[in-house]
This record gives structure tokens, sequence and C-alpha cells, in this order.
């Protein structure tokens, strides 16, 4: 059975009887979340900031490892209201007062919570950037500039298609109408949680690509890499990856601090 196959005949009690209504609800929720002001067409590059150790795991496996929602380090990220999302779908399990006690219905509530918490659970994201010079994140995500940046070709990510994220002061709550399905409004609305975040975090001009396949912890990404900027303090893996990138014909960049103003310096590194 394929995994198209599989979603299929998992997701038929949401309104999903064949590949087709599970493909065109995706494109249907693309295009909704481009009309509500998310970006959808990716740029040429897009980048991620990664400590040393983990940039060598990636850069030798060829792929890009998928976090758990739960390890995103801002505790406000991604807020899903599952409850309300799965109430508003009309996939809320209905019950005459007369044929159900306190008892059976305190325990139905304590399965649907642990439902929500297993939903939130399965998904998993990585995150990119449009900006590989940006000095907070290079101190942030790439421990204190001792890390890298990845440079990957967004025409080569195959298997991963992200989709900008909107800044907001306010949490997504814009819960989509006309939906044909209830897989439809369901997805739509987590993707416009996950893909909305606090304007203070604007400057990381992020993209997020996210699944819910729950074997999955890597997506595959074959000679996306076109090159890896490497920070000026990394010191102790920065020969190993060096020497990964010429191996796979990956350009590598040293960027270091500018003496006299607050910018980098790049020195290209042409292989031996």
């Amino acid at each position: 059975m394929t995994d198209n196959e599989f979603m299929v005949d998992l997701l038929k009690p949401f309104g999903i009887n064949d590949k087709g209504d599970f493909l065109s609800s995706l494109e249907r929720t693309v295009e909704y979340l481009k009309a509500n002001g998310f970006k959808t067409d990716c740029p040429k590059s897009l980048y991620r900031y990664r400590n040393a150790k983990h940039a060598i795991d990636e850069i030798e496996g060829k792929h890009i490892y998928l976090s758990p929602l739960e390890q995103l380090s801002d505790p406000y990220d991604c807020l899903i209201p599952f409850k309300d999302i799965w109430q508003k779908s009309g996939m809320t399990y209905t019950f005459d007062e007369n044929d159900i006690d306190d008892e059976d219905r305190d325990f139905f509530e304590e399965c649907q919570d642990d439902i929500f918490d297993d939903a939130k659970d399965m998904l998993k994201i990585c995150c990119f950037s449009e900006d590989y010079r940006s000095f907070p994140m290079w101190d942030h995500y790439a421990n204190g500039y001792r890390g890298v940046c990845i440079e990957y070709n967004t025409d080569k990510l195959k298997e991963c298609k992200p989709i900008g994220v909107k800044y907001s002061n306010k949490a997504f709550n814009d819960y989509p109408k006309g939906t044909r399905n209830d897989f439809e409004f369901i997805i739509t609305s987590i993707a416009g949680c996950i893909l909305t975040k606090n304007k203070d975090y604007s400057h990381e001009k992020e993209w997020r690509y996210f699944t819910s396949v729950p074997t999955d912890d890597y997506v595959d990404i074959g000679d996306a890499i076109n090159c890896v900027y490497i920070g000026d303090r990394c010191h102790r893996y920065k020969n190993k990856i060096v020497k990964l990138c010429y191996d796979n014909d990956i350009d590598v960049v040293f960027l270091k601090t500018s003496k006299n103003k607050f910018d980098f310096e790049e020195y290209f590194s042409s292989k031996p």
C-alpha cells in the first residue's frame, strides 16, 4: 500500500474517499493560505542555521531533521486549538443527554483530550529563513556563531515544499469557509496555526515545512544543498564539514566578522 493509499484509508471518516479527494484538498489548502497572506512561492534559495554537529549529520545523510512541535524554542509558537478546530469541523460526537451519565461523559472528554494531545505529538516541522546574514539567528540558532548556515536550492527540495510564515500580533483564528470535507477544514486550520507567528520574530523571514507522518524523522533532500556558510567561531567540526562539502560538490563560504563595521566578510573556499 502506498503512502497516499494509506492516508486515504485513514481519512475516510473525514470525507476523503480516494486519492483525488486527498490531493485536491491539499491543493485547496495551499490556495486558501495564499489567498490569506501566506507566501507559497519559494525564493530560489532558503537557509537553515544549524549547530555544527547536526549539520554534519544532515550533510552526510542528505536529509533534513524534522522537529516535534514541543522542541520549538518559543512556547507560544504553533498554538493549535485542536478542540475548537474539531468542533467547528463538524466531527464532534453528539449524544442524547438521557443516554449518558456524568461519569461516561467525563471519560469521553478525557479520551478526546488524549486524541488531541496525540495529534499534536504527530506533527513535525523544519524551519528555513530567507536570510543567511542575520546576526540574531547566527547567535540563537547556530550556537553563537560556532555552527553553520546551510543554503538549499528550493527547486530540488522535491519532498519538502515550505510555505512562508505570516507574522501577526494575534494567533491564527481565521478558519476557512466553504471547505468540501472535514479533512480539508482541519488541515487548513492546523496549517494556518503552524504558519502564524508572533510579529516580534519577523526578522527571521521564516518558511516552514511540516508533516504528520509519525514515522518520519527526516525528509530526504538529495543534492539540494548549494552552499554551507561557516560561522566565525566554528572550530571544532570545521575541517570535517569542509571535507564533507568538498566530497559532495557543495560550495563553502567562511563568514568573518568585520573589524570596523557590523557586517560579515565572506571568504570563498576553493576545492583543493
